[in-house]
């Protein structure tokens, strides 16, 4: 039985200079056997590995993970803080094997096959992210 509904609509636009942007949008809806709501999470990474928290979810649908590397900052930071703050990727691994790179300021969106085997670090210093998993 449906209980609820995800939809997605994405667009990206690609420009190179001097010439029109390139659309590509990508909409989706699909229905959601589970009433659980939304799994969100604020934390943060570090250099070392960790197992991604998941909560209480044991069926998921979709995952997403936004790095908030250098958001929210209380003052305009200077050239070397920009640098600093750029090199705030947080890395996404399946074991030895790395599965996404989310840069500051962006988000990342899929379905990983097996939710409990992902590891989250930081490949420089450490970076706030808000994970947000949607149960199936």
């Amino acid at each position: 039985m449906f209980t609820g509904r995800l939809t997605v609509v994405e667009h990206v636009y690609h420009q190179i200079q001097g010439d029109a942007p390139t659309s590509i949008e990508a909409k989706y809806s699909t229905p959601l056997e589970s009433d659980e709501q939304v799994y969100t999470r604020q934390t943060i990474a570090t250099e070392t590995p960790e197992q991604l928290d998941i909560g209480w979810i044991k069926d998921w649908q979709l995952l997403i993970i936004e790095n908030n590397a250098g958001k929210n900052l209380q003052k305009i930071p200077t050239e070397e803080q920009k640098q600093d703050i750029a090199k705030r990727v947080i890395q996404i691994t399946s074991g030895d094997t790395p599965i996404a790179l989310i840069y500051p300021g962006t988000s990342a969106r899929f379905c990983p096959a097996d939710l409990k085997s992902l590891d989250v670090r930081c490949l420089h210093g450490s970076a706030r992210y808000v994970l947000h998993i949607i149960p199936s």
